[in-house]
């Protein structure tokens, strides 16, 4: 008897097709030139090492069209506040130092809440910007320390910043190539990316963000292989930032700031210098939060300190992620590898120098561990 061959299973062509399909893709994926209407870039070896000149003011927020903004580089510092612009003061092969400028009216805004959140710090960041007191500190320590340590105390119109030349970039065909390597999340290795910065015709800054990713492509021909590596694959964004016009200089406003109480203010004589405050915490990595050591004598807000030895509490089973004032209490974020680790944690913040009253906010399941929100009081030191 004659039979009809089985047809033979069309899953088993799947991977093939697919592989073929994927012979077709670009190494890069993104747009090679900048959108359509851009200044176009002038990328040009202006300074020494073959990098571009980019000295200038430019907005902090990146243009229309831009896919990306100065978050996803590593030149952005660690503050709450939002910047007006970025100055590029200097840059050549082996260093660029840059600083983020705020608006007057910023740091008015600032010195208002320091002063409604913790009177004692506000009235010692005053004295510092007594003019005596910054005469003598700035020929004393050099200016870039001095707003450096005032940073520390409260608001400033400034915030320096200095990228070494190698570790932090490097200068490639006339661009100014910033190195980060991103979180890629759930325990894989850092994702690197290259932020290539130049001018361009306008006078403004252009940069492409080139991320490196593993490519791969899925099976499903129920053999038990999943995917089939294809290597690394290059993917393109571009952004742009306007020049920013000049911002004027911030000139403390005494009336508008009220008086200085003396009530909370030591006599020279009489301040004791700053220690440093956790430097590291329970497994010996550095702590995010610590407070360094100040030889000015004048010591971080109370909340600052508790923060500190917050940070330092983290070890390989805990991570605290955040901690945030509000409304005169810390907001303390992590994960904990379980409940009990979460109450014990808890408890032992409580038992820290300068916590007042402490709770447990949150506690939900993330993972094979527990994600918490923790509440700490702050207690005040009497005037």
């Amino acid at each position: 008897m004659r039979t009809t061959p089985e047809p033979r299973p069309v899953a088993s062509f799947r991977p093939i097709v697919a592989l073929v399909a994927a012979m077709g893709l670009v190494a890069c994926s993104g747009a090679d030139a900048p959108p359509e209407g851009w200044a176009a870039p002038q990328p040009s070896p202006d300074t020494a090492g073959g990098c571009p000149d980019l000295r200038g003011l430019y907005a902090f927020q990146s243009g229309e069209g831009s896919r990306f903004g100065w978050r996803q580089t590593p030149m952005l510092g660690a503050w709450r506040i939002q910047p007006q612009a970025l100055e590029i003061l200097s840059n050549d092969r082996e260093q660029l130092k840059a600083r983020w400028v705020f608006t007057p009216a910023q740091v008015d805004a600032q010195a208002v809440a320091l002063r409604e959140r913790d009177r004692r710090a506000f009235d010692l960041w005053k004295r510092l910007l007594q003019p005596e007191a910054q005469a003598e500190a700035i020929a004393t320590e050099g200016e870039a320390r001095y707003w450096d340590r005032m940073a520390m105390q409260g608001p400033v119109p400034f915030r320096a910043r200095a990228l070494r030349g190698v570790e932090n970039f490097l200068c490639e065909d006339g661009w100014l190539v910033l190195l980060q390597h991103a979180d890629a999340g759930g325990g894989e290795p850092p994702v690197p990316l290259r932020v290539a910065v130049a001018r361009d015709a306008s006078g403004g800054l252009v940069a492409r963000l080139d991320e490196v990713r593993d490519s791969a492509i899925p099976l499903w021909a129920g053999d038990g292989v999943q995917s089939i590596p294809l290597g690394e694959k290059t993917y393109r964004a571009w952004a742009r930032w306007p020049v920013h016009p000049p911002i004027p200089a911030w000139v403390p406003d005494w009336a508008a700031l009220g008086g200085l109480d003396t009530r909370f203010v030591l006599p020279v004589a009489d301040v004791v210098a700053q220690p440093a405050i956790g430097l590291l915490d329970a497994a010996g990595r550095p702590n995010p939060f610590a407070v360094p050591e100040r030889a000015s004598g004048l010591p971080a807000a109370p909340w600052q300190q508790l923060g500190a030895r917050i940070g330092a509490l983290a070890d390989a089973q805990r991570s605290i992620a955040t901690i945030t004032l509000e409304s005169g209490r810390l907001r303390v974020e992590g994960r904990t590898g379980s409940n009990a680790d979460a109450h014990a944690l808890l408890a032992a913040i409580a038992a820290l120098p300068g916590a007042g009253d402490a709770e447990l906010r949150e506690a939900r399941m993330d993972g094979d561990g527990v994600a918490f929100v923790i509440g700490v009081g702050i207690a005040r030191p009497s005037p």
